[in-house]
């Protein structure tokens, strides 16, 4: 979703919206116009001013289990040559995230497995395990905004990639 005459809120002719992620079994869900109100117990970050048609947020940093990576503020935030930044899509699968915030996720989620990493062609990060292996630990994945938190239990984890210009956090 973006911003224009195009985007559904635009099309309905409404100024504000919702976009609500879950961190547990409940569903997402965009809320507009009047109802796009986020309950008293949700956690909410503001869009970042641009003058780009894309909704970008505030990402703060990044924790895997309970260790915040040390990304550079700098790989974070939009840039004024428009780089930079990252960018709420919920029309993307995929959360995609630039280097080094990319590398040091999937750095931490290898050495907090534990488990063997095997190469397979479409993802990035694939582990090994055991015929009879049962209950492994995934970490949990959290990402810090400003104004709040998203958190995945490891159970529940995103598929990520890496991109080069722009960070997006997908549905």
């Amino acid at each position: 979703m973006a911003r224009g005459p195009l985007s559904p809120v635009s099309q309905l002719g409404e100024e504000r919206f919702s976009y609500c992620f879950a961190s547990d079994d409940t569903t997402t869900a965009l809320l507009v116009g009047s109802s796009a109100n986020p309950s008293p117990q949700a956690a909410s970050t503001p869009f970042v001013s641009s003058h780009s048609p894309l909704y970008y947020l505030s990402l703060q940093g990044i924790s895997v289990g309970a260790t915040l990576l040390p990304i550079p503020t700098t790989t974070l935030v939009l840039k004024p040559n428009g780089t930079g930044g990252l960018v709420s899509d919920s029309g993307t699968t995929f959360t995609l995230l630039t280097d080094p915030a990319y590398a040091m996720l999937m750095q931490a989620f290898v050495s907090q497995m534990g488990l063997p990493v095997v190469a397979v062609s479409a993802y990035d990060l694939c582990v090994s395990l055991a015929p009879d292996q049962r209950g492994v630990a995934v970490p949990s994945l959290a990402f810090h905004f400003d104004g709040g938190g998203y958190g995945l239990r490891g159970g529940e984890l995103l598929a990520c990639g890496s991109e080069r210009r722009l960070d997006v956090l997908g549905n």
